[in-house]
């Protein structure tokens, strides 16, 4: 079974909740995952929220900047440091975003 229960239920439950909503439980069970350390689903759910939130949500550089957690916690530093540098796009004084950045570029440069 998989870690979070029938996906099915959730899925319809949530399609009935706004974009905004929506979004946010879906980074919600992003930081579950991430806490349990399922990073792939982490990324995948972060990506949901993304996804949902479309380009209108200032909650993009959260959303974003969690991804880039999971990312490189799946050695992923180049897209890692994507995820930054477009939550700096969304929200330039979003300093998680602008740490976590740095703390890639310094890892991708070590390799």
């Amino acid at each position: 079974m998989h870690p979070f229960g029938n996906t099915f239920l959730p899925c319809l439950t949530l399609s009935l909740q706004s974009p905004e909503a929506l979004a946010e439980n879906y980074k919600a069970r992003g930081n579950e995952a991430f806490g349990r350390g399922l990073y792939v689903d982490a990324e995948q759910l972060y990506s949901s929220a993304l996804e949902v939130a479309g380009d209108q949500l200032p909650q993009r550089a959260v959303y974003l900047a969690n991804r880039a957690a999971a990312r490189l916690h799946l050695a992923r530093y180049a897209d890692a440091v994507d995820d930054c540098t477009a939550a700096l796009e969304v929200d330039g004084n979003y300093a998680k975003a602008r740490t976590h950045r740095e703390e890639r570029l310094v890892e991708t440069l070590s390799y």
